[in-house]
């Protein structure tokens, strides 16, 4: 394994980290928030310190980077991100010691939780905060949303000739086919689009009322997936607050959620070839776009029988917007839906599960992955009534070979065991069965809001330090699909070879 072009990459990471803090800086000095300005003065230059000492140490590292090293590039880089997202947090905390992020810990969970989009929070009130340390919340979320990976190989030309093994360590799913034949292509195409995304609903969301720093903070949040809010009741205090258009901030957010749960591939398609057929063709959006209608067809059933958000038209909305939300894995909420009937619970947990699709910013173990499986299963059953009858099994034009078929079922077998596991760690820490599978499956998923104790409504505050470590493994894990954290457990991997 080469060690130094391991070291320059990550090196030349932490100059990218260093200077996306800078916004949060000027928002410190606009705002006269002399505390937070200070605290990302020194993060700021702690980072690039670093950094640049890194990138001068490794400046004579070779180009050569092959799929152990691009793994271990990926796999430390968003555990770098970790560590350096919550360095403002730490200098914040050192001058408030009644703070949350008085507590370390405290700190990593809630800098992990926004670079992996999950958006659980510690915080037990998010509106006493100064608004550059929310600001930096919102701008982990569109840094983690995008992938910090997939920004450095599009931001960064040195990087061309090793960009591919980059690239595909990062972007999730189990196809990995770029949008253009050079992967540095497809990561400026991503950004592009994720570009084009932030104005057009930063726009909107001015238009129905947010003022600027609110409306470019839930941007971040909803393009993301992530789901950190600027207020403690989340997209509800603007339903509840008079002065705001509630229905078109809300439908906007919807709109926006469900577009960043859609494959970006496809929008690719209709903003360069306007070809709508192929996007109406894609098998994985046919079943993520069935199985929100059908869901929110039936949540507004049971919710509006239940009589707990009113009338029909209200019953629906909220339906909406919760199904949204916690498909594509943003965890935004509109209401508290650990209060509707148990049927709602538990089919949105199934939701959180399965997440969004392929190539998109959610999370969950994708929609493709849900429907192979379920193709493997059809056909291993038919072929238990005709054994002789050998038949092809093809999703979305392409055949499930073996090698699909097992990368699709151990993902799946890991999935499970890690959220097993993890869940049992919590229980033995004293937590509910409730609370310590959904925050499991909520962290592994990369929604935020699960059940019980870590409810729409609640937060991650409660848990010892020990669970929040744990917690923080699990949602970096999960933001890299398992394998990139998991591999490095390995000691065969670090084998010199």
């Amino acid at each position: 394994m080469n060690h130094r072009i391991i070291g320059k990459l990550l090196s030349l990471l932490l100059l990218i980290l260093g200077l996306c803090q800078l916004p949060a800086l000027a928002c410190g000095w606009w705002y006269g928030e002399m505390e937070a300005l200070c605290s990302f003065a020194l993060s700021m230059t702690l980072t690039l310190a670093l950094g640049g000492a890194g990138a001068w140490t490794f400046r004579g590292a070779p180009q050569e980077l092959y799929r152990r090293e691009a793994m271990t590039v990926v796999g430390l880089g968003w555990f770098l991100a970790t560590f350096t997202g919550a360095l403002p947090y730490v200098f914040f905390g050192l001058r408030h010691p009644d703070a949350e992020f008085s507590e370390l810990i405290n700190c990593l969970y809630e800098s992990a939780s926004g670079f992996t989009t999950t958006g659980s929070t510690i915080l037990t009130d998010i509106e006493k905060y100064p608004r550059a340390i929310l600001l930096w919340r919102s701008l982990t979320h569109w840094l983690g949303g995008l992938g910090i990976v997939v920004l450095f190989v599009a931001v960064l030309p040195q990087v061309g000739a090793i960009a591919k093994q980059l690239f595909r360590s990062e972007v999730g799913g189990p196809v990995k086919d770029g949008l253009k034949p050079r992967i540095q292509d497809s990561a400026m195409i991503l950004l592009y689009i994720y570009l084009l995304f932030t104005v057009a609903e930063t726009i909107l969301l001015i238009t129905f009322g947010m003022d600027f720093f609110d409306a470019f903070c839930h941007t971040c949040a909803t393009l993301s997936t992530g789901g950190f809010s600027t207020k403690n009741a989340s997209v509800a205090y603007y339903l509840q607050t008079p002065g705001y258009n509630g229905l078109g901030i809300e439908w906007t957010i919807v709109a926006f959620m469900y577009l960043c749960g859609v494959s970006f591939s496809l929008h690719f398609i209709l903003l360069r070839q306007r070809d709508w057929r192929k996007v109406f063709a894609d098998s994985e959006w046919q079943c993520f776009t069935g199985l929100f209608l059908v869901s929110v067809f039936v949540f507004t059933i049971l919710v509006y029988n239940s009589g707990l958000e009113g009338g029909l038209f209200a019953s629906f909305r909220a339906s909406l917007f919760q199904v949204c939300a916690i498909s594509t894995c943003t965890g935004f909420v509109t209401a508290d839906f650990d209060r509707w009937p148990d049927f709602c619970r538990y089919w949105l947990v199934l939701l959180m599960i399965m997440g969004g699709c392929a190539g998109s910013t959610a999370g969950g173990i994708k929609v493709v992955r849900a429907a192979i499986l379920f193709k493997i299963l059809a056909d291993h059953l038919r072929h238990m009534v005709q054994p002789r009858i050998v038949r092809k099994v093809r999703f979305n034009g392409v055949t499930i070979n073996d090698d699909l078929r097992n990368n699709v079922l151990m993902f799946t077998l890991l999935f499970l065991l890690v959220v097993m596991g993890a869940s049992l760690a919590l229980a033995l820490r004293g937590y509910d069965i409730a609370t310590s599978t959904s925050a499991v499956l909520a962290n592994i998923s990369n929604v935020g809001p699960g059940l019980a104790r870590v409810g729409a409504v609640q937060n991650y505050y409660f848990f010892d330090p020990f669970s929040k470590l744990l917690l923080t493994l699990v949602m970096i894990s999960g933001r890299l699909e398992l394998y990139s954290v998991l591999v490095m457990l390995n000691p065969e991997f670090w084998r010199n070879r």
